[in-house]
């Protein structure tokens, strides 16, 4: 007496001997009722009743899937067109007309469906370059979690559709944010397979609805901006589409969810998970700082992981791979100030390194102020911190911002003015969008040097060019109002800014040209321990010459090449000859005393 199968593969190889007895001829009837038998109280996957009932095949039908069944395991090849129709015949079924879809008339490799193949050999379903099936795994939810809870109560609202009856979901927001993994976690809660599609003509409909039966899919379009026209009759269709949402979306009932960006606890959460206590505690300190979006962050954990695989220490390979992962949109526009500066390396006028210290430490306090005590519920404006720093060149503008970005743990990017203004109507603000972009994607300090070409005063409109000028002036202090990074500007020329941006303006810092004692310091902060120095006066060095710091620095590297090109020690002397340059650089009468212990002629011999 038949029995139930215990495993798939005994469940196989009834439907294989059916399938080769009906191909032969052999009563069709007690076929059936064998495998139905097998069938019966089985607890085992029954692929072969899986697709007949995804596919509410007729008993015709299902004889015939049965025969191709035992093709494939036999490798023989499938029944084409015309042995297909004799079979149905023979099974009693009516002409092909309305036959099921999972019997495809001259296709490739015979009258069985290619995913119906797949199907039955296990493996992924060829789809194609814009297509893809996915079989989701539950994972950890570090954010919008409400957002998933809302999917879900949506979900399980269309259990009992009406017939015809169609929904749509559009998960919005900006790329890395999370869109794709919310649907994904829906799908393995709900326990359906998501079919991918980038691309509106990634399949055809029928196609895609053959698929989304026999894997119980749903089909999700991929950073969509509009509706497409291959799911507005599916019954359940599901959209990433980026912050704007999705133009043109139309069905019976649609749901829009943004996602929503990780708390600082859940992100330590994910950190901890991902890459360890000791990256966690690493990210405690900087997550006030950094806005990484949840892919951001995991890929950087991921990477420190291997780093550590490698032998490196996890926290230090974890802000090293943060960093990177941050600034990889930031590729045009802008380019990486590599420097990085310390408090300890930047000698400035005590005021002006009080007001700098208090912008790393307003950064710092950004997200307590804002998320914790509620301001952002307040303020439309955007939660940037920005800072102007105008002094004279060469007194620390450029330094002062990489000390800001080191005492931050952030990268520096100054941004490129030659690639942002243009001639031609209309490109500026677009290159500047591009920037701001591009920056919002990445946690960095944005530095505008010599801003005052960008930030200049709005003239009267007395010609099309004013008018198109200050339209740009306009754009660009709307997008700095509306940036929630750093930002900081240098200028020399602080009577040149638009007087609407300077009232913008978070912090102004004043760089003056140092004193004998800052001079002091900074000479000997100019000649690094491991460099062959003779004994330099420095008292002197700052008493009689009125650098600069960069011109200190400047006359400190032309002593170092001096001496190492000659053979020999950084002395009074060669230290003297490159302030010389510098003083001619400028324009300026050299100091006598030096003149006079250090005589030009001297030095040239």
């Amino acid at each position: 007496m038949a029995r139930s199968a215990q495993t798939t593969e005994e469940y196989m190889r009834i439907v294989c001997a059916a399938g080769r007895k009906a191909a032969l001829g052999e009563d069709a009837a007690e076929e059936l009722r064998a495998v139905a038998q097998a069938e019966s109280g089985a607890e085992c996957f029954l692929p072969a009743a899986h697709l007949r009932d995804a596919c509410g095949l007729t008993d015709a039908e299902t004889l015939l899937l049965y025969v191709c069944i035992a093709r494939i395991e036999s490798g023989e090849p499938l029944p084409g067109t015309a042995e297909a129709l004799r079979l149905l015949a023979s099974f009693g079924a009516p002409p092909w007309e309305g036959v099921s879809p999972l019997f495809t008339p001259g296709a490739d490799g015979g009258c069985l469906h290619p995913a119906a193949v797949d199907f039955l050999l296990q493996r992924a379903p060829r789809l194609g370059e814009h297509a893809r099936l996915e079989v989701c795994e539950a994972r950890p939810v570090y954010h919008s979690a409400a957002q998933l809870e809302t999917l879900g109560r949506f979900f399980d609202g269309l259990t009992a559709p009406e017939p015809g009856r169609t929904a749509a979901a559009a998960v919005c927001g900006e790329e890395g944010t999370g869109r794709r993994f919310l649907l994904s976690q829906l799908a393995a809660e709900k326990g359906f397979a998501l079919l991918w599609l980038e691309s509106p003509d990634a399949i055809d409909a029928d196609t895609l609805d053959f698929v989304c039966r026999i894997y119980n899919a749903v089909p999700c379009a991929v950073n969509a901006v509009s509706a497409w026209p291959l799911l507005r009759g599916a019954a359940l269709a599901l959209y990433t589409a980026p912050r704007a949402g999705v133009a043109g979306l139309s069905a019976d009932a649609v749901l829009r969810v943004d996602t929503q960006p990780m708390s600082a606890a859940d992100s330590i959460r994910a950190v901890t998970d991902v890459c360890g206590t000791e990256a966690a505690a690493v990210w405690a300190q900087a997550a006030a700082v950094y806005r990484p979006s949840v892919s951001r962050l995991l890929a950087a954990c991921a990477r420190a992981n291997a780093a550590a695989l490698c032998g490196d220490t996890v926290p230090e390979a974890f802000l090293a791979a943060l960093r990177q992962e941050s600034c990889a949109a930031l590729t045009e526009g802008a380019q990486r100030v590599a420097a990085r500066f310390g408090f300890d390396d930047i000698v400035l006028a005590p005021d002006a390194e009080r007001r700098l210290r208090e912008v790393c430490a307003f950064a710092k306090a950004s997200p307590t102020v804002w998320d914790g005590w509620g301001f952002a519920k307040r303020s439309g404006a955007g939660r940037g911190i920005t800072a102007l720093f105008y002094g004279a060149s060469g007194t620390g503008k450029t330094m002062a911002a990489s000390v800001v970005a080191t005492e931050l743990g952030l990268e520096l990017y100054r941004v490129d003015l030659s690639q942002l203004i243009s001639k031609y109507v209309g490109e500026t603000q677009k290159n500047i969008g591009r920037v701001f972009d591009a920056a919002e994607r990445a946690d960095c300090v944005l530095l505008f040097d010599e801003a005052d070409a960008l930030f200049a005063r709005r003239s009267d409109a007395a010609d099309a060019q004013d008018r198109y000028s200050n339209a740009e002036i306009a754009y660009l202090l709307q997008r700095t109002e509306q940036y929630d990074g750093i930002i900081l500007l240098a200028t020399n020329l602080l009577q040149n800014f638009d007087e609407a941006f300077r009232r913008r303006i978070g912090f102004m810092i004043h760089f003056t040209a140092p004193d004998e004692a800052r001079r002091l310091r900074l000479w000997r902060l100019a000649v690094p321990d491991a460099a062959p120095a003779a004994k330099l006066d420095f008292g002197l060095l700052a008493a009689q010459l009125e650098l600069s710091g960069a011109g200190i620095r400047s006359a400190a590297l032309g002593a170092a090449y001096l001496a190492a090109s000659e053979g020999g020690k950084i002395d009074m002397e060669r230290v003297v000859r490159a302030a010389r340059r510098e003083y001619e650089k400028e324009g300026r009468a050299f100091p006598p005393r030096l003149d006079a212990m250090y005589p030009p002629e001297r030095s040239n011999t």
